[in-house]
């Protein structure tokens, strides 16, 4: 009777929350080898308000992915004409441990109105750097790959 109830538990340690950063090809590589670094996020940072964070959106299922993957992207503009979309997944109970202690806010995109319907953003603060690159996987999603292959670009 209770085999079941261990079977669920495990299933659901395994839920994956995914999000979206927008970057150019080189920084999404950069991150996807290294991991994320304070010194990085400094030195790749255009205007950010919170100096040396890692920003995202939350993303839906793969068969709605929901408007953070279109903001991630536009976001990505900033970095590069052809920007990427980095997509990290962590484990939804290390995420939510992260939020608990502090390390990650997901809210509002400062000084944006409300009528402008920007989605939530959520920053990853340096201090969270360590336990993200221990237990995340990421994926870079690029738009322009076939032209990039072909050297159209």
């Amino acid at each position: 009777m209770y085999e079941g109830l261990r079977d669920e538990s495990r299933a659901a340690q395994h839920i994956m929350l995914s999000f979206a950063h927008g970057t150019s090809l080189e920084n999404a590589r950069s991150i996807q080898q290294i991991g994320l670094d304070r010194a990085a996020a400094l030195a790749h940072s255009f205007g950010s308000h919170i100096p040396g964070a890692f920003f995202a959106h939350l993303l839906g299922p793969p068969s709605h992915p929901g408007p953070g993957m279109q903001m991630a992207y536009e976001w990505g503009k900033r970095h590069s004409d052809m920007p990427v979309l980095l997509i990290g997944q962590l484990p939804e109970e290390v995420f939510h441990a992260l939020e608990a202690a502090g390390l990650v806010a997901t809210q509002p995109v400062p000084g944006v109105p409300d009528d402008y319907q920007v989605p939530l953003e959520t920053v990853f603060y340096d201090a969270s750097y360590s336990v993200v690159n221990q237990h995340v996987q990421w994926q870079i999603v690029d738009p322009y790959s076939t032209r990039r292959e072909q050297g159209l670009l």
